[in-house]
């Protein structure tokens, strides 16, 4: 069986890699930073249906309502390109109104072929690198599909 930690949290909150926070790295400012804050809740792992489920909290911080009605993106094996899961949005739309707090879940769902090949090829690694590809994210119905993959290192250990 296929775990993944609670580390998965930095991914969210921006330690490391992150799909919501922007960082400016000039130094002067310029760049609109925390525009949403998503805080991890709770992630949870049902094997027997091989999904996973991540909740967050998303804060927005600016003085304009954003409607999430799409996030959906593949995730595949840096090292060859191999498609491990693919992760949506649960519930759609999700509205976040200005200064509010919205929940947001995201489920991925992975098949047997991808968990042998986990467990094949990462049997004894702490990490495993990986790309979200594919990505298509719909906010007030404008919607962008990411052109380049997005790479991050994911905690994980083996079970059972």
């Amino acid at each position: 069986e296929l775990v993944i930690p609670p580390e998965i949290n930095g991914l969210i909150t921006g330690e490391g890699s992150s799909l919501f926070l922007v960082n400016d790295t000039s130094g002067d400012g310029s760049a609109i930073t925390n525009i949403v804050v998503p805080t991890f809740v709770s992630a949870d792992i049902d094997n027997d249906a091989n999904t996973f489920t991540v909740i967050m909290d998303v804060t927005n911080n600016v003085n304009y309502t954003f409607v999430l009605n799409t996030f959906r993106t593949d995730v595949k094996t840096t090292r060859d390109n191999y498609q491990l899961v693919t992760v949506n949005l649960v519930n759609p739309p999700v509205t976040l109104t200005p200064g509010g707090t919205s929940r947001v879940t995201i489920v991925g769902a992975w098949n047997q072929d991808a968990e042998n090949y986990v467990v094949q090829n990462y049997a004894s690694a702490s990490t495993i690198n990986v790309q979200l590809e594919n990505t298509t994210i719909d906010v007030n119905g404008i919607t962008v599909t990411l052109s380049q993959p997005i790479a991050i290192d994911v905690p994980l250990s083996l079970e059972g």
